[in-house]
């Protein structure tokens, strides 16, 4: 589908960078940044960049297939199960490696001045241990 609208694809891309700096929150910025990424095919994040504007993500552990929580508005952020007693973990952030989505995501936060969004993407771009089976993932594994 996208070979067939290359041209159009490139022009949205186009519009969608130039939004960027017009907006007006850190919320905002994200949602433009997640319509980016869809024009550029940035993978897991053209469909799940939202969540960190909302704060929390549902995922799936890979070993176990529980699902998970993992709750960006606490610091650092965590993954919880829907079990109490399985208690929490927390989220290991990274260094976008270079010539990679989230080099590319993380860069155009920080390019900005959005300062609290590219720390967010460091952690949303993480690791961590499932609650229920002890199992380390990586974030963006576990969304698919």
């Amino acid at each position: 589908m996208r070979a067939s609208f290359v041209t159009e694809i490139s022009q949205l891309r186009n519009i969608a960078e130039a939004a960027l700096p017009l907006a007006e929150s850190d919320t905002e910025f994200i949602y433009a940044l997640e319509a980016l990424a869809a024009f550029e095919d940035l993978g897991v994040w053209q469909q799940t960049l939202n969540y960190l504007a909302d704060g929390e993500a549902p995922l799936t552990c890979n070993q176990c297939a529980d699902e998970l929580l993992l709750q960006l508005d606490e610091v650092p952020p965590k993954v919880a199960t829907w079990s109490a007693d399985d208690g929490n973990r927390d989220v290991v952030a990274i260094e976008p490696a270079a010539g990679t989505p989230e080099a590319r995501l993380w860069n155009l936060a920080t390019i900005h001045g959005r300062t609290a969004v590219a720390q967010s993407l460091r952690f949303y771009f993480g690791s961590s241990q499932c609650p229920a089976c002890g199992a380390q993932f990586n974030i963006g594994e576990a969304f698919a």
